[in-house]
């Protein structure tokens, strides 16, 4: 191999047996390394593909635990609640009708043990509430407003709305009681209007006569009295250490609550001085003020609640006026005083507001003359007494005017008269 050609010619013989195996070795573990970096790769996304499923698993899920609305109370698409509250009692849900044709809603209930709420929703704005002895109009339709009917009355009570559906709820009430002093059924609440209890004492069945002590508190007092199963030929009378006497016939024994009603009002001073420990009777006689109680009344059941009254908003008419009044089952906050000028035989006001309004009425030393109240209807109540009275009462809509007035068969108006309104707006 002494030339260039020699060589080439050995090298291109011995070229079949020169073996490459590193080489391909090297290849063979390049691609080995790709096919478990692959792997691994493969292996880490299903491994992360786990862990998500994992983890979406474990997080815990909303669920909406709320039971459904049984579909008696899903009214005109409203849901109607399953109790309602007025002056501190509860209600239940009991039975709710839809509007038909002429979106008007109607129902009639029957005589019941108790009384019953019945409440309205609508998407109208306004609606018309036709009661067997009146109509109103509400603004408030979410079930947010309601009529009170006593467990004594009967009728057809319906609501209507322009254009609009109305669905209509009866509620009836509970055993559930407000704060207050209970006995056998009998029940006076610790609060009523601005006032509180400071004692309620009872009578056992058949008993003839209730004495309790008490301490007066300072201010003036209510005596709310309560009574059932006494025959009608008998008084009820009531007295405080045996002065201020008053009587009075015949049992309410429908009330269910003892702290409205009949009840005797006595200034602070009357009964004694406040701080002052008092004996308070009630008993039964033949005659009124009769001084023994008779021997006995079989069924017959007495109560008394003694409430402290409070300091009152204002004045009308030498009447006081409470910072809060109870009004067909709302409870009314005191606003204003609108009262008649010496010599006026008139007073008009108006609801110039945006919400219903209470005016309650009161006068004093009209002489012969009568007072009228002269609704929005045009309809009227008319009251005598030359002494004079409070607690006339009219619910005055947005835009009503109410008209006080003295009639005085042509005579002057008494030189002494007042007449006036103390205006309360809704506070619950």
């Amino acid at each position: 191999m002494n030339t260039l050609q020699d060589l080439r010619a050995t090298l291109d013989a011995h070229a079949g047996a020169v073996h490459d195996d590193p080489v391909s070795a090297r290849v063979a573990a390049v691609r080995g390394r790709a096919r478990r970096v692959r792997r691994q790769r493969a292996g880490a996304v299903v491994a992360g593909a786990v862990a998500v499923v994992v983890g979406i698993v474990s997080v815990p899920m909303l669920v909406d635990t709320t039971p459904p609305v049984p579909a008696e109370r899903l009214l005109a698409g409203h849901v109607a609640p399953a109790e309602l509250t007025s002056l501190g009692y509860t209600y239940q849900f009991v039975e709710g009708v839809e509007s038909g044709d002429g979106n008007r809603a109607s129902l009639r209930l029957l005589r019941a043990d108790g009384p019953r709420l019945i409440t309205w929703a609508s998407d109208a704005e306004q609606v018309l509430v036709d009661t067997p002895y009146d109509r109103t109009r509400s603004d408030r339709t979410e079930f947010d407003d309601f009529a009170i009917v006593d467990g004594a009355e009967s009728g057809r009570w319906s609501v209507r709305a322009r254009g609009e559906d109305v669905g209509l709820a009866v509620y009836e009430l509970t055993d559930d009681l407000p704060p207050g002093a209970e006995q056998d059924g009998v029940f006076f609440r610790e609060q009523v209007d601005s006032e509180q209890l400071v004692e309620a004492a009872f009578s056992e069945v058949g008993d003839t006569e209730l004495i309790f002590r008490t301490t007066l508190p300072e201010g003036d007092l209510r005596l709310a009295d309560f009574c059932s199963g006494v025959p009608e030929d008998l008084w009820i009378n009531l007295s405080i250490n045996g002065d201020g006497g008053s009587a009075s016939s015949g049992c309410d024994e429908a009330r269910f609550d003892a702290a409205v009603g009949s009840a005797t009002f006595l200034d602070e001073g009357d009964a004694g001085a406040p701080g002052e420990t008092v004996d308070v009777r009630v008993w039964l006689t033949r005659r009124s003020l009769g001084d023994e109680a008779v021997d006995e009344a079989p069924g017959a059941r007495l109560a008394l609640g003694l409430y402290a009254r409070g300091e009152p908003a204002a004045q009308v008419a030498g009447w006081d006026m409470q910072p809060v009044v109870e009004h067909e089952g709302h409870r009314w906050q005191f606003v204003e005083t609108a009262t008649s000028s010496s010599g006026e035989d008139r007073l008009a006001y108006r609801n110039e507001g945006g919400g219903n309004l209470l005016v309650v009425g009161s006068f004093s030393r009209i002489g012969r003359g009568s007072l009228e109240l002269v609704t929005p209807d045009g309809g009227f109540e008319r009251t005598s007494g030359g002494l004079g009275g409070s607690d006339i009462r009219e619910l005055l809509q947005p835009g009503d005017t109410v008209t006080m007035r003295v009639r005085t068969r042509g005579a002057p108006v008494p030189s002494g008269a007042e007449f006036g309104l103390a205006v309360y707006e809704r506070l619950d």
